[in-house]
Formats: structure tokens, C-alpha cells, sequence
């Protein structure tokens, strides 16, 4: 649980400082499935 909420707070705070288009979705998946596992 922890860790998705870290990396859901990372999450938010990217789109807050970085427009949502600029980042890929895919990237954003990559990302995730990074930390998940």
C-alpha cells in the first residue's frame, strides 16, 4: 500500500508540474508496472 500511494503522489505531482500530453500514457504505465514490481 505504501508504495502506491508513493507513487501515486509522484503521479499527481508530475501532472501538476508537467502538463498530462506532454508525458506519454505508456510511459506513465512503464513507470508504474516499474514500481509494482
Amino acid at each position: 500500500m505504501d508504495d502506491s500511494c508513493r507513487f501515486f503522489r509522484i503521479y499527481f505531482m508530475m501532472v501538476k508540474f508537467y502538463h498530462f500530453d506532454k508525458i506519454p500514457s505508456f510511459t506513465i504505465k512503464n513507470y508504474y508496472f516499474f514500481i509494482a514490481s
